[in-house]
């Protein structure tokens, strides 16, 4: 009976050290996919056409690579960067995602050289939608200039970690910026609220909100704007405004607040009604993504962490989240289908022994024990 336990023992112990051997989680591969995308951020407030030149050289050599098909270049609000579609032949064949590989790595290398960019990199695009390696750093907090702070120090720390391939920031700083600042003490005099200051720049910028008409069920906004002309309003237009209070009394608001031109964040985002800032950050095709999680998350993310109060977050997300309730979701499926078969042999067997048994040798059997 000992010998008997003791081969079952090793058995179980066998086995639950092969589920430590299992590979890090990770997406499907690549793939051989022809085509190439670069992805570029521009610095904020620079025209459109100085970015078009900057990148133009970058394109001249793209299209005389002999292996490329055709290409394309992309510059608008939402996205900037560009694609090329590399000959067939490169992709086909056994080898075709290693030299697919190769040449994206060769694109990449030249987009770096490119001024005038924030970030700039190439990436072949994959042949699964949940292929692309890519998660999100995000830090919470109430303090803008704080988390900038936290995102830069983690941008030079986190580019530098085995197996991370960019660090792209999805925040903008330096864009041109209007602050106006009230004289409190002014404004109380001629009994003007902060409210009231910030509604008369609001309409003058973006108009004055009427009300809603409904049309047959669909909700129509009247908004009072100014006329559209080819002059912009300067910084003696804004402090020449003239203000009427409700007393009948006639100011100007440059009287009421300071104005100061300043730069700032091009927009703030939120999560769960936090501002926040996100990094995203590519992972190298030929390392596991959960690998480079762990990594981060324990040499990077942990140290600064310990440094924030309660009122500062710092995790991952995006396709992190995505790749855990990936793993979550199969592994309940495989729990509740061990036990919809366990039922079964139990109702056909009429005992809870027999089909513990017949299901644990069937495992063996598989994966070549027996």
């Amino acid at each position: 009976i000992i010998g008997k336990v003791g081969v079952i023992g090793g058995i179980v112990a066998v086995v639950l050290w092969s589920v430590t051997t299992l590979p890090e989680k990770d997406y499907l591969p690549y793939g051989n996919t022809n085509m190439v995308f670069m992805l570029i951020e521009p610095v904020a407030g620079v025209p459109a056409e100085t970015n078009m030149n900057y990148f133009a050289p970058y394109e001249d050599r793209i299209v005389g690579m002999k292996d490329v098909d055709r290409n394309f270049t992309v510059f608008a609000p939402r996205f900037n960067g560009g694609g090329a579609i590399v000959k067939k032949e490169l992709a086909s064949g056994q080898r075709g995602e290693v030299k697919m590989s190769i040449k994206a790595r060769e694109m990449g290398k030249d987009i770096f050289a490119i001024p005038g960019y924030r970030f700039a990199f190439a990436v072949q695009r994959p042949i699964f939608r949940s292929a692309d390696k890519t998660f999100q750093v995000e830090i919470t907090g109430p303090d803008i200039m704080k988390l900038k702070s936290i995102a830069l120090d983690l941008i030079d720390k986190i580019s530098g970690s085995e197996g991370v391939h960019s660090v792209r920031p999805e925040f903008k700083f330096g864009n041109p910026e209007l602050r106006f600042i009230p004289r409190r003490e002014q404004a109380s005099r001629l009994e003007l609220g902060m409210n009231k200051i910030g509604d008369i720049i609001e309409s003058l910028n973006a108009g004055k909100y009427l009300g809603e008409y409904n049309d047959q069920g669909e909700p129509i906004d009247f908004v009072l704007v100014q006329k559209k002309t080819g002059t912009k309003l300067g910084l003696n237009d804004y402090l020449d405004l003239p203000i009427w209070t409700d007393a009948d009394k006639m100011s100007h608001l440059g009287h009421l607040t300071d104005i100061e031109i300043d730069a700032g964040p091009a927009r703030i985002d939120h999560i769960e009604k936090e501002r926040a800032i996100v990094l995203r950050v590519q992972v190298k095709k030929d390392f596991p993504m959960q690998h480079v999680i762990n990594r981060i998350e324990s040499e990077q993310l942990v140290p600064v962490r310990n440094t924030l109060n309660e009122e500062f977050g710092l995790g991952v997300g995006g396709a992190a989240d995505e790749l855990a309730s990936t793993q979550k979701s199969l592994l309940n499926s495989f729990y509740y289908a061990v036990g919809f078969i366990y039922l079964l042999l139990v109702a056909l067997f009429a005992s809870f022994l027999h089909p513990l048994i017949v299901m644990f040798t069937v495992v063996l059997a598989v994966s070549g024990s027996f």
